[in-house]
Formats: C-alpha cells, sequence, structure tokens
C-alpha cells in the first residue's frame, strides 16, 4: 500500500467521485426537446427504408439501442452502410461531464457515430454558438455533428 505525508485533501492517491461525473437530470422542458428530437430522427431514418432502435420513446416496441461499454445511445440505425449510433443533446447537457463520458466512448466506437443537438425553435444564438465552439474544441475525430430543430 501507498503512503504520503499529505493531507487527505492534497493527497493524489486521494480520488473522490466528482459529483459532476453524475447524470444531471434534464428539466422538463429539456426532456422534452430531447424525446422530439429522437422521435423525428427516428421517423426521418424509418422513412428512408432503415432500421431503427430508439431509446425513451419505444420506438414501434422494438427495444433500445445497443449498449456500447457503459453507454447506451439514444438511437440505432441499420442500413447497407452499417450501423450508425445517434446521440441527442439539448443546449442543457452538450457539455455535461457525464456527455462528454460519453462521446469519449463513441468516439472509440468502430461504428459510425452522430451526435444531434436538439434546438428549440427559440434560442440564444451566442449561447448556440459558445456550445458549438465548444464541442469543436473536445477534438472528437470520429463523431459527426449535426443539429435538428425541435
Amino acid at each position: 500500500m501507498l503512503n504520503s505525508n499529505l493531507p487527505v485533501r492534497q493527497n493524489p492517491l486521494y480520488a473522490p467521485m466528482l459529483l459532476s461525473a453524475l447524470p444531471k437530470k434534464r428539466s422538463i422542458i429539456s426532456q422534452s426537446e430531447h424525446d422530439r428530437a429522437i422521435e423525428k430522427i427516428a421517423a426521418i431514418n424509418h422513412n428512408a427504408d432503415k432500421y431503427v432502435l430508439a431509446a425513451h420513446i419505444n420506438w414501434m416496441n422494438r427495444g433500445n439501442p445497443e449498449k456500447i461499454g457503459h453507454v447506451v445511445p439514444d438511437i440505432e440505425v441499420h442500413d447497407s452502410s452499417g450501423k450508425t449510433f445517434i446521440e441527442v443533446e439539448t443546449l442543457d447537457s452538450l457539455l455535461q461531464d457525464h456527455s462528454i463520458s460519453q462521446y469519449r466512448v463513441l468516439n472509440r466506437c468502430p461504428h459510425k457515430a452522430i451526435v444531434v443537438l436538439a434546438i428549440p425553435i427559440r434560442h440564444d444564438k451566442n449561447r448556440l454558438n459558445r456550445l458549438l465552439n465548444g464541442f469543436i474544441n473536445l477534438g472528437f475525430s470520429n463523431i459527426e455533428f449535426k443539429t435538428i430543430e425541435v
């Protein structure tokens, strides 16, 4: 066992779980935007003759997308090019620690991964630009970023 003479809070061996890493519950309005975006994306892909699994909305009673590590993406789409995993975020969840940890998992996934930001009709353009720049600065090379209005 390793020892240290430092006080507990300064001890590098002491690593309490950060509360910011735990998922935060969305507000009722944000959850509604999130679920509407999932429905819209699922319908678009379904109407393009793709097989769709979607979490949260009980899409056609098909069940949830495949779990990747500890992450269950919001949508899983199957077509002639293979699988695509889609994670839907809202303005208040895009840059949360929990979301970023999900992106890290999706970034390492061998299948195509997309993060879709659900944008409400009325939104603050400055906040949106800050969020988009924040996401770009995360540097995920294997994740495509898209937006959808809800």
